[in-house]
């Protein structure tokens, strides 16, 4: 198995059960870059993916590409949907 391929099962394994819990996630943290208000920024922590960081495309991490900077230590951003992307693999995990 190529390398690139050996690294994607490995960030897909050592990822596979990372949840946000109470972590800002994608949505809130692009709020807090906008300087939304208070309001603004728990509407969006509501509908931030939660459970499955997969579910976030490459268009998503691309529009909010600022967001990582706003990450908590329980935040997430794994780029593997990314790499697939970049790199031309359509394999599925």
């Amino acid at each position: 198995m190529p390398e690139f391929e050996t690294a994607l099962l490995q960030i897909d394994s050592a990822f596979r059960n990372t949840s946000l819990g109470n972590g800002i996630g994608l949505r809130e943290a692009d709020a807090m870059d906008d300087y939304a208000t208070q309001t603004e920024c728990k509407r969006q922590r509501q509908i931030d993916e939660k459970h499955e960081w997969r579910n976030l495309t490459p268009e998503t991490l691309n529009k909010n590409y600022v967001a990582p900077a706003y990450f908590d230590a329980r935040g997430f951003y794994v780029p593997l949907e990314d790499l697939k992307h970049k790199y031309g693999r359509a394999r599925d995990f």
